[in-house]
């Protein structure tokens, strides 16, 4: 049984696997670069929520449930992306969240005003009987 010789790496090979290093580093680089850029983006104060108005309230105060939504809005999603962007603010769990702590409401609609205003719009619900307790 031969031994193997070992033979030296052609240049064709050589040059071949020096591109696809060189390619996948790139590529790598433009990756991190693009997530570096949309977290970035997500932090801008041009696109963050600064102001919360609510219409359609009666009877409840105004400043409760800004209070309450503003709570909502507070920390990020996995430690990086912040609640407070108006593209990722959690519209559903602020919506429910305030039909379930305050019952009076009937329906809540919660959008988007411009690029840093949000606005909640409710309506309450209209008593039918006043029940006097024992």
């Amino acid at each position: 049984m031969a031994a193997r010789l070992a033979l030296p790496e052609s240049k064709l090979r050589a040059r071949r696997r020096r591109r696809r290093t060189v390619l996948v580093g790139f590529m790598g680089f433009v990756l991190l670069a693009v997530v570096g850029g949309l977290v970035w983006l997500a932090h801008a104060s041009f696109v963050t929520i600064r102001t919360i108005s609510v219409r359609g309230l009666q009877t409840l105060s105004s400043t409760t449930v800004i209070a309450f939504a503003d709570a909502r809005l507070g920390g990020s999603y996995a430690f990086v992306l912040p609640k407070r962007n108006i593209f990722l603010y959690p519209k559903a769990e602020i919506r429910n969240a305030l039909l379930t702590q305050f019952p009076i409401l009937k329906n809540v609609d919660v959008h988007a005003q411009n690029f840093q205003a949000l606005e909640i719009a409710v309506v309450e619900r209209q008593p039918r009987a006043l029940w006097c307790g024992a």
